[in-house]
């Protein structure tokens, strides 16, 4: 086994037996003595520690170009800013609705004769109907699409007094709400309440149909005013009769005709 060994004169390559390592041998071109090294030194040295010489070799540039890299987070980031902005935007259109259905703008009507003035949460319309025996019922209606509401005023002059009151158990007023009742929903649940409305008499009238969650809620309000009679009323899936406008359509309602004044009593002398 041999050695590549430099000579340190000339720099011509020889090859010493391993024998001869650290002993004196003389060059076969330039006859120059010098003393073989005990290690191996030259590409011998680097071939044979291989391992030794590539932990000794400098990094170069392009092995950090070839290293893997860490993907990064942006599609991340893009899917949560769009489930941010979906949220967003659906709240958005839902409060947006909301503040439509439960905040309508109120219109103001007065009829056309001047006997009623009366606050409608949407666009009125005319209508005509016919009453019992031949008799023609006017009113103004308004809709609204959120809930499939139905606000309207309706009027016709005072059937007569019962012949006998007592023994029929009613009054005009009584006989006016049976015949809405009749009409509107037949077998439903009603709650029926006296009241008074700008000093007239006047009877207050709640339907209710169908299930818990899909109701359909009637609210009506009799009122006798003078020679006439009005109904108002209210219609509505799930209709909330204590929401604000549908407080206000009620109570705004004016009939121009004034209440009579309450007999005084005599004084007994």
């Amino acid at each position: 086994m041999t050695d590549a060994v430099t000579c340190p004169n000339c720099r011509d390559q020889l090859d010493v037996p391993t024998e001869f390592r650290g002993r004196s041998v003389k060059c076969a071109a330039c006859q120059t003595v010098f003393a073989v090294p005990i290690a191996p030194t030259g590409e011998a040295a680097l071939a044979k520690a291989p391992r030794a010489a590539a932990r000794e070799r400098p990094r170069d540039s392009d092995d950090e170009d070839r290293r893997p890299k860490r993907r990064g987070n942006g599609l991340v980031w893009f899917l949560l800013f769009g489930t941010l902005l979906t949220c967003g935007v659906g709240i958005a259109l839902c409060g947006g609705f909301a503040f439509w259905m439960y905040n309508p703008e109120m219109t103001v009507y007065k009829s056309e004769e001047g006997k009623f003035q009366v606050e409608f949460p949407a666009e009125p319309v005319p209508f005509t109907q016919s009453g019992e025996k031949g008799a023609v019922v006017k009113g103004m209606e308004a809709r609204r699409e959120a809930g499939e509401m139905r606000f309207f005023v309706k009027y016709f002059d005072a059937p007569k007094k019962p012949k006998n009151p007592e023994k029929d158990g009613d009054t005009i007023l009584g006989e006016v709400v049976k015949a809405e009742i009749a009409g509107l929903a037949a077998g439903a649940e009603v709650q029926r309440q006296t009241t008074t409305h700008a000093g007239f008499d006047a009877i207050d009238v709640q339907l209710e149909q169908g299930s818990q969650f899909m109701k359909r809620v009637t609210v009506l309000r009799v009122v006798l005013a003078g020679s006439r009679i009005y109904v108002l009323g209210a219609q509505g899936q799930n209709l909330l009769p204590q929401v604000w406008y549908v407080q206000r359509f009620f109570i705004s309602f004016q009939p121009s005709e004034k209440p009579k004044p309450a007999p005084v009593p005599k004084r007994e002398e």
